[in-house]
């Protein structure tokens, strides 16, 4: 199985959407793997036996995935990241 993944970065956080039907939350396992850009890793399964899907997606640099929080709502997973600094800081001279 391919979910449908889709991203969205906004001034405030980094969004992804994964498109999983029957998603068994208890199976589902998000992992950060290192590196510029760092990657998630989204792997789990579905209810019933309808199979399994691992899928990979890109975190541009600047956002905390340390702070991460992912929830499961109407068949879409959602994972959101904050960015690291929301506002620039000013620079005097």
């Amino acid at each position: 199985m391919h979910p449908k993944v889709t991203t969205i970065a906004t001034v405030s956080d980094f969004a992804i959407r994964i498109q999983v039907p029957g998603l068994r939350t208890d199976a589902v396992k998000l992992t950060v793997e290192g590196g510029d850009p760092q990657v998630l890793r989204v792997v789990g399964n579905q209810r019933d036996g309808c199979g399994s899907f691992e899928t990979f997606v890109d975190i541009p640099a600047g956002f905390d995935v340390a702070l991460g929080r992912a929830y499961y709502w109407q068949s879409v997973l959602r994972i959101d990241f904050q960015r690291l600094n929301k506002w620039p800081i000013p620079q005097f001279k």
